[in-house]
């Protein structure tokens, strides 16, 4: 009864609350509806181009888009963004003149870039990029029997983990609510943060609604898409697969809305009220939901706030309304989780999957667990160094890839998600800083709590022995996770609740500790259950 008293209260407000919102729009972020397929042979300029990577042009085969959507429009690279996508029906030969850097000490990067809604989840049979015969001027070859000098990361800016529970005077259902900011109330740039439900069982009923009351001050001179913005989402599958609120069921031809800020910030308020979108979700009458809220954010300096909601609620409504679910975030979020989604490993591993050549291994850009690739990905490999001879020089691999087709998207892309390869003189230049690893660091684990799995990152700026262990609260030693040599970079190790026995852990209070060489670090996390 609490909850359905609080949110009449939402509904009773919806009037005033549509005027303070006057200024928030609503952005369709991918619209699929009549769009032509487009698959064009071509070798474009890039518009916009990397001080240190630049793009290898003129392929054999030929790059069949010119202008990639996952890099150019989901990971902010601009138009003209040539790559691969779709199937290439098997292992190809390709082949790079790359004469023009004779003499030169470069290194090669393999690229892939995916957008934010269609992947492996959606089709199994989207496996990802294999390589293998890997030849760089006849003077550095590899055919996926080893990872020596190899980089192995994702190229997504860390954004951060900011979802927590804050005082605010003003929340609907005094005195808190769910924030996505930091202490000094303001955000991090490069972030996609969701706060994720529990499972929420649906009642038969003929009309079920979702809605939530919200607030947030953010300030972005720039225009969508590079600007911060906030968004809804369903998953009917216990987190697979998440659809858009304005979009329940996943309708491919149908818009998918992210909604920005009003200048100046707003006051509380209901989505359904402020946005003008009752999210209607009776045709899962009976099942059991998860929900979420994104908190996006650009590369720009934050300014403002953030994001606030409170009193999410699910409820019936026929002759009366029945409020059968409400959050009210009052000092505990029951079963809600913050995942940070840039927080992604690096997936590009040698592997036997549909390995090609004498060696019975092959570089794969895939995740065995799901065998291929998820969305907002940005996972490179990079070649060690290599001094290239003097003349004519190429670059040659195999390649076999099965990723979402190069149909035609928004004007001015014309394929989702792809891969292409790039190319870096050593010395011309200083690397993303976010790239850069000065120091050793053991970071938070996320999600943290955690049910099912956690990752555990730590960086490295150099090649070393490590050791990263789980001890419950006595001390006691529960699980191994890595006692061997590491990369230099920023490594993401998985826990997923188990002993070395395989024998699932209690909920409660673990700690996991990370050892290189002589030094010593020790995190705590929360397990529950």
């Amino acid at each position: 009864m609490k909850c359905f008293i609080k949110f009449s209260a939402v509904v009773s407000l919806v009037m005033c609350v549509t005027t303070a919102f006057s200024n928030t729009k609503r952005v369709a972020f991918i619209e699929r509806a009549g769009i032509p397929k487009v698959v064009k042979n071509v070798s474009a300029p890039l518009a916009k181009e990397d001080t240190v990577w630049k793009i290898l042009l003129n392929p054999t085969p030929p790059y069949n888009c010119s202008s990639m959507y996952g890099f150019g429009f989901e990971h902010e690279e601009g138009s003209g963004i040539p790559g691969w996508g779709g199937s290439s029906a098997g292992w190809v030969p390709v082949v790079f003149d790359i004469s023009e850097y004779a003499g030169d000490t470069v290194k090669i990067r393999w690229a892939f870039a995916s957008d934010p809604e269609y992947c492996t989840e959606n089709d199994s049979i989207l496996f990802g990029v294999l390589i293998d015969e890997i030849d760089i001027a006849g003077v550095f070859t590899n055919n996926g029997e080893d990872t020596i000098g190899f980089t192995r990361k994702s190229a997504v800016p860390i954004g951060g983990d900011l979802w927590c529970i804050t005082v605010d005077s003003f929340a609907p259902s005094p005195v808190h609510a769910a924030y996505c900011g930091n202490a000094n109330k303001t955000y991090n740039p490069n972030m996609e943060n969701a706060y994720i439900s529990p499972l929420i069982s649906l009642p038969v009923a003929d009309t079920i609604i979702v809605d939530f009351w919200v607030r947030g001050w953010v300030e972005d001179p720039d225009s969508f898409p590079k600007c911060e913005h906030f968004s809804a989402h369903l998953s009917p599958d216990s987190g697979r697969t998440w659809y858009y609120f304005n979009n329940p069921t996943g309708d491919t031809l149908a818009k998918n809305y992210v909604y920005t800020f009003p200048e100046g910030g707003s006051p509380w308020g209901s989505f359904s009220g402020s946005y003008g979108d009752t999210v209607n979700i009776s045709m899962y009458a009976g099942k059991d939901l998860q929900f979420q809220v994104r908190f996006h954010s650009d590369g720009d300096t934050p300014h403002g706030e953030g994001l606030y909601i409170d009193n999410f609620s699910l409820y019936t409504k026929g002759t009366t309304v029945d409020t059968f679910y409400c959050e009210d975030f009052e000092g505990i979020a029951h079963g809600w989780t913050s995942v940070d989604l840039t927080d992604i490993p690096g997936v590009w591993h040698p592997d036997t999957f549909q390995a090609y050549g004498g060696s019975g291994m092959s570089w794969w850009m895939g995740n065995p667990t799901i065998s291929g690739y998820l969305n907002h990905w940005y996972q490179v490999l990079d070649s060690p160094e290599i001094v290239l001879p003097a003349g004519a020089c190429s670059l040659k691999f195999v390649m076999n890839r099965a990723v979402e087709d190069p149909a035609g998207a928004e004007h001015p892309y014309d394929g989702w998600d792809g891969v292409n390869v790039r190319i870096s003189v050593v010395g011309a230049g200083v690397e993303e800083k976010h790239h850069e690893v000065p120091c050793w660091e053991l970071y938070r684990n996320s999600p943290n709590p955690m049910l099912n799995k956690t990752f555990i990152r730590f960086s490295l700026p150099k090649s070393s022995d490590v050791s990263l262990r789980i001890y419950n609260m006595s001390g006691q030693l529960v699980r191994t996770l890595v006692n061997e040599p590491m990369n230099a970079g920023v490594n993401s190790i998985m826990w997923d609740a188990q002993d070395s026995d395989g024998k699932l852990m209690p909920g409660g209070i673990y700690f996991y500790e990370l050892k290189v060489g002589a030094l010593k670090k020790t995190n705590k996390l929360i397990l529950l259950r």
